[in-house]
């Protein structure tokens, strides 16, 4: 019989491709058990628990609560690792205007700090991340294509999901609504049926950490 793989207290754990049994953590800020995850679900709760060839994570009494949700973020955006002045003025506007300047000095996207960002996320219990995700004619799907690298560098934390549709915004740039459409028809197509894709809002491309 295979013995359990034990693991030092930490972060970000995946329990794709096996078992993880989590010891002595307290559920919800209950008395100190074990709790057995199977196929990313509850398996069982116990004091005493065993699973032959689970990974078995030591809580050391530690609080247990269900992952945490990031309902509305601009990974795709960020400037994750260094620090940027705010240089837009005050109204949003003023914001979407100062990004769409800037993002070729600042380097946006920028792969590395969509990694790093959703690592710091997933590392420190995020469970569900829901971001848009720029389209327009600039950029055409340079942000889509860097959003994925990153999330694909997080196989098994991460995965694009389909999100709510919506109409075109006013803010969105000129040609952006063609840009759009003819971009969720290509990647309808792509998908080959493993996936779908809608819009949630001006040339946005919504996805979920898995």
């Amino acid at each position: 019989m295979s013995r359990p793989t034990r693991r030092g207290r930490g972060n970000g754990l995946s329990t794709r491709g096996g078992d993880l049994l989590l010891r002595d953590v307290r559920p919800g800020g209950a008395a100190e058990t074990d709790v057995l995850v199977r196929d990313g679900r509850i398996a069982e709760v116990g004091p005493g628990l065993d699973a032959a060839g689970a990974t078995v994570e030591e809580g050391g009494g530690a609080l247990l609560l269900p992952g945490l949700v990031d309902a509305h973020c601009h990974v795709d955006k960020t400037y994750w690792g260094r620090w940027v002045p705010n240089t837009a003025g005050p109204t949003l506007a003023d914001r979407i205007d100062n990004e769409r300047a800037r993002r070729g000095e600042l380097g946006i996207p920028s792969v590395e700090a969509i990694s790093g960002l959703l690592d710091h996320m997933v590392a420190r219990g995020t469970a569900v991340i829901r971001t848009h995700t720029s389209i327009d004619p600039e950029v055409g799907l340079a942000r889509v294509e860097a959003v994925e690298e990153a999330a694909g560098r997080h196989a098994g934390r991460v995965r694009p999901r389909p999100g709510p549709r919506s109409t075109p915004s006013s803010t969105s740039p000129p040609g952006t609504a063609a840009v759009w459409t003819c971009t969720c028809t290509t990647r309808a197509r792509s998908a080959r049926g493993r996936r779908s894709w809608s819009s949630s809002g001006p040339g946005r491309w919504p996805w979920r950490a898995a």
